[in-house]
């Protein structure tokens, strides 16, 4: 499939088309655009619409990984965003699974002179970049140089910060996210101490795609004016494991912490401790409960222990090992069973009178 027209690509997302006249003596460039998930697709439909039709793009091709066999049937499916350029019918190239190394990319790339990347998992080696005569562009949901890495919005979620962000840097060739800042944006975290990851992402996507909107519209200015990064102030967002989920103790778990991690990634990679030798996974949690807030007999025991059954809402308050703060757990998935309320859990397992005694303790 051909290069598709910015003008085409809008007619086919049913968004309105290009109005006015562009300045002839204003530079259109031929884009690649490199992604793969949920948040690139939000930033891709936000530069499609029809608030950024003035865009000096004269037309796009997208590059994303390839699609896999899934579940049992082993049936393909799409990635977000090759899913997105199929129910619009525009232009897609599947990248080689793993790595760009060695990559020769089909013709149609060669019309390119541009990359934008976005939450593109490979490193783009230097001869696919020298292909770009205008270079190439990549978003990065953060302050830079504050955390380089692949979990930047769940490390800013884990930490509680109250001011995040988005960076559009030039790529470099050799490190990820060390590229110099074409264009940041400050970004305040509603409600901090309660937002989880999908609604964080989303407003960074947001915001990252009027930043690269602004870059595109001025973009040999903004190189111009390029800053090169403090190495001196830069912090790490590695990437989130199923280790970063497990308890395998209570006696050093801080609710507060423990909260902020399940917003941060508990919808990949689940929080998991045992009860008891058998796996459990805390599915959902509420907000931690102050200590202060229930009688002393109540958080009396070893860290891990269920101390109170919430019926209003099935949950329940197990004392954590650090700070004055209950973790409160709503839903639970103990191993080959499905998911239930946490109130279900402890009646299958001795109920109230069990939590009353003390005998219900999670990391055993």
């Amino acid at each position: 499939m051909h290069s598709a027209s910015i003008r085409h690509l809008q007619h086919h997302a049913r968004l309105r088309p290009l109005t006015g006249s562009l300045s002839l003596c204003r530079r259109e460039y031929h884009v690649a655009f490199f992604g793969s998930d949920t948040f690139s697709v939000r930033v891709l439909s936000h530069l499609l619409s029809s608030a950024n039709a003035s865009l000096p793009i004269d037309s796009l091709t997208l590059v994303t990984p390839p699609s896999k066999p899934r579940g049992r049937g082993l049936q393909v499916t799409h990635g977000p965003l090759a899913q997105f350029a199929t129910d619009r019918c525009l232009p897609l190239i599947h990248a080689p699974p793993k790595s760009l190394k060695g990559w020769s990319p089909p013709l149609q790339l060669d019309k390119c002179d541009l990359a934008v990347v976005v939450s593109f998992p490979y490193f783009l080696p230097r001869a696919l970049l020298d292909r770009f005569s205008s270079g190439a562009v990549n978003l990065h949901p953060s302050l830079l140089p504050k955390y380089r890495g692949a979990a930047p919005i769940q490390y800013a979620i884990i930490n509680g910060d109250q001011v995040t962000g988005v960076s559009v840097i030039d790529l470099d060739p050799k490190r990820f996210d060390s590229g110099a800042v074409l264009a940041q944006n400050r970004v305040e975290v509603p409600r901090p101490n309660e937002i989880q990851f999908h609604e964080l992402a989303d407003l960074l996507a947001d915001r990252g795609a009027e930043a690269i909107a602004g870059v595109l519209r001025d973009y040999e200015q903004c190189r111009a004016n390029a800053a090169t990064q403090d190495e001196s102030l830069v912090t790490h967002a590695r990437k989130i494991t199923s280790a970063d989920a497990h308890i395998p103790t209570w006696s050093s778990v801080n609710a507060r912490l423990l909260w902020n991690k399940w917003r941060a990634f508990g919808h990949q990679a689940p929080l998991h401790t045992t009860f008891r030798g058998v796996p459990l996974q805390l599915v959902t949690l509420g907000p931690p409960v102050d200590v202060s807030t229930k009688s002393g007999d109540k958080v009396h025991g070893l860290a891990g222990t269920i101390v109170q059954v919430d019926k209003s809402d099935g949950s329940v308050l197990v004392r954590a090992g650090v700070a004055d703060e209950l973790v409160r757990i709503k839903e639970i998935k103990p191993a080959n069973k499905k998911v239930m309320s946490a109130a279900a859990f402890v009646n299958g397992v001795g109920g109230v009178k069990a939590v009353a005694a003390g005998q219900l303790v999670l990391g055993e």
